[in-house]
């Protein structure tokens, strides 16, 4: 090895030092920052987690939960009775 290569390897040695201990941060920083808040989350329902894992379409699995939630009425609606007609009946 000449004494012009050594000089440029110990050049180019604290920036490759430096990049490598830049990438190890930054790599511990994308695993590690998001960990706290993933732990915070509440769990998913058990039919949900099951449909992700089978590999189902996640809007599928929205739009069903959505028309699950729209498709309820209160009892009152069911049997045609509505506000106006109960605040008459108590006077």
């Amino acid at each position: 090895m000449t004494a012009v290569s050594f000089v440029i390897a110990t050049d180019a040695l604290p920036w490759i030092v430096g990049v490598a201990v830049v990438s190890v941060v930054t790599l511990l920083l994308i695993i590690v920052a998001p960990w706290r808040t993933i732990r915070r989350e509440s769990p998913l329902a058990d039919e949900i987690e099951s449909r992700l894992l089978l590999g189902e379409d996640p809007d599928e699995i929205d739009r069903d939960l959505q028309s699950r939630v729209q498709s309820h009425a209160p009892v009152t609606d069911l049997l045609g009775v509505n506000a106006e007609s109960e605040a008459d009946a108590t006077d």
